[in-house]
């Protein structure tokens, strides 16, 4: 089931990229109904869904992450996005070795 969830984001995200003016223009037809007030839970339920498929699959969540920003902010530049999805790269590694590093100094104590 998972492979299954996995393998259509993955395609989407394809989809998305090679489409990407198409994803624009339906960003901003939806900006009617995606409005500032709306903007916020959207964004973390989008992040909520991410952060889930990224802990499930361990795979990285750029392409899928920049296509969910293109979408609900659609007047955002193409650096800022970028911004964005580097903004996020980088402190998650750090927050999931965190848990091992922990095991790893238990097993040290251990073994000493």
């Amino acid at each position: 089931m998972l492979a299954y969830f996995l393998s259509c984001a993955l395609l989407l995200t394809a989809v998305i990229v090679l489409y990407r003016k198409a994803w624009f223009a339906l960003g901003l037809r939806l900006e009617r109904w995606i409005t500032p007030a709306r903007q916020g839970p959207l964004t973390l339920l989008s992040g909520a869904l991410l952060g889930t498929l990224v802990c499930l699959s361990s795979i990285g969540a750029g392409a899928i992450g920049a296509a969910l920003i293109m979408l609900l902010y659609p007047r955002l530049a193409a650096h800022r996005v970028v911004g964005t999805d580097i903004a996020h790269a980088v402190p998650q590694p750090l927050v999931r070795t965190l848990p091992c590093a922990s095991l790893v100094t238990a097993a040290v104590k251990v073994m000493a």
